[in-house]
């Protein structure tokens, strides 16, 4: 049987080589994936059966990786596409990406099917059996529609759509778009999105790795379009994302990263150092104490947290950048008249950044050392709420 697949799999091989031109495919060629996929089914569920009843033991692991080799195989070249094939090659085309569909819906297949029998740690993760493109997707879709329907291609299409690992790995990829592509916020989201698009080893390491995404994309949602700029309102969302993310960082690499960020920041209104030592003092406190309760600790992750701590010992210009009361103007009065008076000025361009008077810019730079206080008197008003009024003063709502 897996003879028979291998030797399929050369002939595919082949033909993708030369991207199906001059195709033809004989009668002894036509590949039958019903037939292989219905026995395969058959010997899986025959070995899940004889595992039920505790007759013997089976390892089902080498057939699935066996199978995973013949996956592998096929991607050695990507799968793109081809245009412009005439109706014979097309045929050719279509009945090999079927197969190859065929052999990843059968490895979700049979993963599911011995749930709880294999270990996580010995199972392969999802996004390993998935198949992969390097088409646009909207291309791969309007190729799908044109196969026969069948269990695996819908074993496919449901895991794609309904992966965790997957979805949260996409909504930090279009996190990474609303972020202005040469600011400083977009660097520290592709560094994130880098350490994260990387194929889990396992289905235990898709599964923490998927835990480990998703608590960095909820400090994420705090970034908005609005916030182009690394300042202190933008870091404490990016601050807990980076020291998750860290967590992930095969390469160790990340760390340089937060301390960029710290570069960054040491003018920024509202910077304090005890509170930046005191959040990696804390992580690592955290992560020592796993070591004492039994827990893994991971090594990478604390090699980095003793960077940054080092650089915040050695760096004399952080540790006298700490901000002080009155570093900045207050204004007291009634917060629209102070809306007002700036928005004027703004209109009649008589205020700018580097000549243009756009409203947001200005507004980022003031925010820094001017802060207005709110009209009950209980605080000053954030970065988002000074918008707002600027938004209202625009269309004379204020």
């Amino acid at each position: 049987m897996i003879t028979s697949i291998h030797n399929i799999t050369d002939s595919i091989i082949i033909r993708k080589s030369f991207r199906w031109r001059s195709s033809i495919i004989n009668d002894e060629q036509i590949i039958n994936c019903n037939s292989i996929y219905h026995r395969i089914e058959k010997i899986m569920e025959g070995k899940l059966q004889k595992l039920s009843l505790k007759k013997n033991k089976i390892n089902v692991v080498p057939c699935i990786l066996n199978l995973y080799s013949v996956k592998r195989r096929l991607e050695e070249t990507p799968w793109i596409i081809p245009g412009n094939l005439n109706p014979d090659e097309s045929r050719s085309f279509l009945q090999d990406l079927d197969f190859y569909l065929m052999i990843s819906g059968t490895l979700l297949k049979i993963q599911s099917l011995f749930s709880g029998f294999v270990s996580k740690c010995k199972s392969l993760s999802v996004l390993q059996m998935l198949p992969v493109f390097e088409s646009h997707p909207k291309r791969v879709r309007q190729t799908l529609i044109l196969l026969d329907d069948s269990k695996w291609l819908q074993y496919v299409l449901h895991h794609q759509e309904n992966n965790r690992y997957l979805n949260e790995l996409n909504y930090l990829e279009i996190k990474v778009f609303t972020v202005h592509s040469d600011s400083i916020l977009n660097n520290i989201l592709t560094e994130i999105y880098r350490v994260f698009n990387s194929e889990p080893i396992h289905l235990k390491d898709e599964e923490e790795k998927a835990d480990l995404l998703s608590r960095v994309n909820q400090y994420l949602k705090g970034i908005t379009i609005q916030h182009q700029n690394l300042d202190m309102h933008s870091w404490k969302h990016v601050k807990p994302a980076l020291l998750l993310a860290m967590q992930a960082d095969e390469k160790g690499e990340l760390y340089k990263e937060y301390i960029r960020c710290l570069e960054n920041l040491s003018d920024a209104d509202g910077y304090r150092y005890a509170h930046e030592m005191k959040s990696i003092n804390r992580a690592l406190k955290k992560e020592h104490g796993k070591n004492a309760h039994k827990h893994n600790a991971n090594p990478d992750y604390i090699v980095s947290l003793e960077g940054i701590k080092e650089y915040l010992l050695t760096n004399e210009t952080l540790k006298n950048a700490d901000d002080t009361e009155g570093r900045f103007i207050e204004w007291t009065h009634n917060p629209k008249e102070f809306v007002k008076s700036i928005h004027a000025l703004i209109s009649k361009g008589y205020l700018s950044v580097k000549g243009n008077s756009d409203v947001l810019p200005i507004i980022e730079i003031l925010s820094r050392f001017v802060k207005v206080r709110k009209q009950n008197d209980s605080g000053n008003l954030g970065f988002s709420s000074l918008i707002t009024y600027f938004k209202k003063a625009s269309v004379g709502d204020l």
